[in-house]
């Protein structure tokens, strides 16, 4: 099967759906080395025909899971680092306060990570709050 425009822009189109994408090691590293410099830089590699930004910039933009038991890296993708999606100064953290946070957690090797650490409490309440009361709100 020959990845076209079809089926970049049908992907592209499932994945701005998806709440994650969840990918296994090898496949992930695979397409990261397909978006991932487009998403930095804004740079369309040669290789790249320009109907593949739209896929590039929607996967570098959903959130991702991988599942390994030898990936040696992580990407971090902090959330609410002073922007304005956060609501309120409470809820953002600054550009050093995260990095701070960060280097904190990889030394002590930590799996999660909350920046700024106050949405632990978020998180633990999506966690006890059943599904039903979810779909209520």
């Amino acid at each position: 099967m020959f990845a076209d425009e079809d089926m970049h822009r049908h992907a592209a189109e499932n994945f701005a759906q998806a709440d994650a994408l969840l990918f296994g090691r090898v496949t992930y590293e695979m397409m990261e080395k397909g978006w991932r410099p487009f998403a930095l830089t804004g740079a369309r590699p040669d290789w790249m025909e320009p109907w593949m930004e739209s896929f590039a910039r929607t996967i570098d933009a959903a959130k991702k899971y991988v599942v390994s038991s030898t990936l040696d890296r992580v990407d971090l993708q902090p959330g609410f680092v002073d922007t304005r999606m956060a609501g309120g100064e409470f809820w953002r953290a600054s550009p050093p306060k995260a990095a701070r946070q960060i280097a904190v957690a990889i030394r002590g090797r930590k799996q999660h990570l909350y920046v700024t650490r106050r949405w632990r409490l978020v998180a633990w309440l999506m966690k006890v709050v059943p599904d039903a009361l979810y779909s209520r709100l």
